[in-house]
């Protein structure tokens, strides 16, 4: 059995050297192939979908709730933590030595009001507000 991607080549390649073989594509290949499939079908449809006037207010609901689950908790707890040792003046490298990240990360997670990581419109208000404390 022989795992490849998409290239002509490969295939002449994989039939040259080993004839009896089966060949597939590869997990990476499958999911882009799909992806391209969804895409074409979507834009060959997009005339059909019909906005209505709730999907504007059941967007802003869902937008406003927290994540839920064991990567969102997870997201939270590092965020508390980069503030925590923050507020005990540790650096930028202790922080990210402390929780296996680089030291831009921690930099970026220091400067996020969201405990998942996104940045405020005012990047630098919550380490004002962290320097203020």
């Amino acid at each position: 059995m022989i795992c490849r991607d998409r290239a002509s080549s490969y295939a002449e390649g994989a039939r040259t050297g080993a004839p009896d073989a089966i060949q597939v594509a590869d997990r990476f290949h499958l999911w882009q192939n799909l992806a391209t499939a969804v895409e074409r079908l979507v834009a060959k449809h997009k005339g059909r979908l019909v906005e209505h006037p709730t999907t504007a207010t059941f967007g802003a609901k869902e937008a406003s709730e927290e994540p839920q689950g064991a990567m969102a908790q997870r997201r939270r707890a590092h965020y508390a933590l980069v503030y925590e040792m923050l507020a005990q003046g540790a650096g930028f490298r202790q922080i990210a030595r402390h929780l296996g990240w680089n030291a831009t990360s921690a930099q970026q997670w220091s400067l996020s009001r969201h405990p998942d990581g996104r940045s405020d419109s005012s990047p630098y208000a919550a380490r004002a507000q962290l320097q203020s404390m």
